[in-house]
């Protein structure tokens, strides 16, 4: 996003519930609280507000964090 226009410059796919955005060596990093997108296949799946993220079937908390670059 262009700071001052507030214009959108462009977009990219990151994982499930992304956070903090970070710039260093050139590249842009995000994280992602709730890891990647779940499969179709997987059975650990939960509704968030954000649509579907990966969880562990015992407690329930996101089973997995990654970052996107």
């Amino acid at each position: 996003m262009n700071v001052a226009t507030k214009e959108k410059i462009w977009t990219s796919q990151v994982g499930v519930a992304p956070f903090g955005i970070a710039k260093a060596n050139g590249k842009i990093y995000i994280t992602n609280w709730a890891g990647g997108v779940p499969g179709n296949n997987d059975p650990d799946v939960a509704g968030v507000p954000w649509g579907t993220a990966k969880v562990d079937p015992v407690n329930g908390a996101t089973r997995e964090g990654t970052v996107s670059v």
